[in-house]
């Protein structure tokens, strides 16, 4: 049977609906604590968002993120706009300069302070900036899990060595949280 494409989504919720009235699927959604870059407020981005959970997203993953706070502040607006499906906060374990330069630049969002002084202080030391990386990835999952979040998902940049660090040191701090997190690797 042949079938005609369907055109161009102009927003992920059009997909989401699409997909949904097509099958029985678990739809993961992007989401951007602090606000997609195409959004003009706050906001107008959780307006969209919640259009995508009412078509039929199951759960939402956060785009990267190097500030907690911009999480849980995020999550309280997600709350109040009455937005209630489990997110998982997207963590990436930064161990190259360049990289977080890239990543910055392409989200506009700012880097916390902390986070700016440790990749400034081990700049010059690969190694160093390796592992100053990812032990303020596991401080950010040690501090979101106490703070009962949904999920981690760790953005690999396909680096396995890396991820597996991250895993052996926090794999029981899953067990321990009373909501369960999922997470995904």
């Amino acid at each position: 049977m042949d079938k005609k494409p369907v055109g161009d989504f102009k927003r992920a919720s059009e997909l989401v609906k699409f997909i949904k009235e097509h099958g029985k699927f678990n739809i993961a959604g992007a989401c951007y604590p602090q606000k997609h870059p195409e959004s003009i407020n706050f906001v107008d981005d959780i307006l969209h968002l919640k259009e995508k959970v009412n078509q039929g997203v199951s759960y939402l993953i956060t785009q990267t993120l190097f500030d907690n706070q911009a999480f849980y502040d995020f999550r309280e607006r997600l709350q109040f706009s009455q937005v209630d499906v489990p997110i998982e906060v997207g963590i990436m374990p930064c161990t190259n300069l360049n990289q977080i330069k890239k990543i910055t630049e392409l989200s506009g969002n700012p880097m916390p302070k902390k986070f700016v002084d440790i990749m400034d202080h081990f700049r010059n030391n690969q190694e160093a900036m390796r592992d100053a990386g990812i032990n303020y990835a596991i401080e950010q999952i040690v501090d979101l899990l106490s703070n009962n979040s949904d999920g981690i998902h760790l953005y690999t940049m396909n680096n396995a060595e890396n991820d597996q660090q991250i895993r052996d040191t926090t794999h029981t701090l899953f067990a321990e949280t009373s909501n369960h997190p999922t997470e995904r690797v």
